[in-house]
């Protein structure tokens, strides 16, 4: 739709659909395209990189982390969220852990001031990891179930004694199993991206996020150094597998004798 805006595809290589700003009949009409996989649907229907790259342009409107689209937190409005899309282990998902979605009317100079993310961004994942390998509810941990509840509720599942170290050792073992599987597969820091444009850069000279760039690589160090891995790659130390303990096969593919 931005794309058709900024007249750069016509309106008969979008089979006729008027795909202006504000037309609901038109997102329709092509969305039951991509579902038939009909005409320009099939073209979309593989993503927006997908549709880019079959006409050689739009590039530049692209809001991807390492292909995936973003879903609606946009990261210079929510900073945490621009570290999470393009680092976390399944890029792009706004329900992983990590420096949290401001609520209510938080100070802007703790909304954006990254300085002090390092603790909240570790302490985020921890918490999440918690909650979605636990089966818990995102939403009830946020408003009716501490971390405390889980971690005794967890203990009481499993047969497991989880005192407070363990449950947030079990947070950063949960991320790093997963994390260790994109390292297996060949995967390093230096391959996970997302798109300029959504952290600000450049940055918007209108609106409310006018002048905002987000630093998600500053973040990323941080959260890395405090998980233990070696910041460069974003592998894990042998000393912080070992100590998380369980993580033999990973050692193994990460640390071949």
């Amino acid at each position: 739709m931005e794309c058709y805006n900024n007249r750069l595809f016509t309106i008969d290589e979008l089979d006729g659909i008027d795909l202006k700003w504000g037309n609901a009949d038109a997102i329709v009409e092509i969305t039951e395209r991509i579902c038939r996989n009909e005409g320009i649907g099939e073209i979309l229907n593989g993503g927006s990189r997908a549709a880019s790259k079959h006409f050689n342009r739009g590039f530049e409107y692209l809001v991807l982390a390492s292909g995936i689209e973003l879903p609606m937190h946009d990261p210079r409005f929510n900073p945490g969220m621009g570290r999470k899309y393009q680092y976390d282990p399944t890029p792009g998902r706004h329900v992983k852990g990590g420096y949290p979605v401001p609520f209510g009317n938080e100070p802007p100079e703790i909304k954006y001031d990254m300085s002090k993310s390092a603790k909240i961004d570790f302490d985020g994942v921890v918490d999440v990891e918690l909650t979605n390998s636990g089966g818990f509810c995102k939403f009830g941990e946020e408003m009716f179930l501490p971390f405390e509840a889980r971690a005794k509720y967890l203990s009481l599942i499993s047969g497991f004694d989880y005192n407070e170290d363990e449950v947030r050792r079990f947070g950063v073992r949960s991320y790093t199993i997963r994390h260790a599987f994109n390292l297996r597969e060949g995967f390093r820091r230096k391959d996970f991206h997302v798109s300029k444009r959504s952290i600000g850069i450049p940055p918007q000279t209108e609106g409310p996020n006018a002048g905002r760039t987000i630093d998600t690589e500053f973040m990323a160090d941080n959260l890395f150094k405090n998980l233990g891995y070696n910041i460069e790659d974003a592998v894990p130390t042998k000393e912080t597998l070992i100590k998380l303990g369980g993580m033999e096969d990973v050692i193994k593919d990460l640390y071949p004798e």
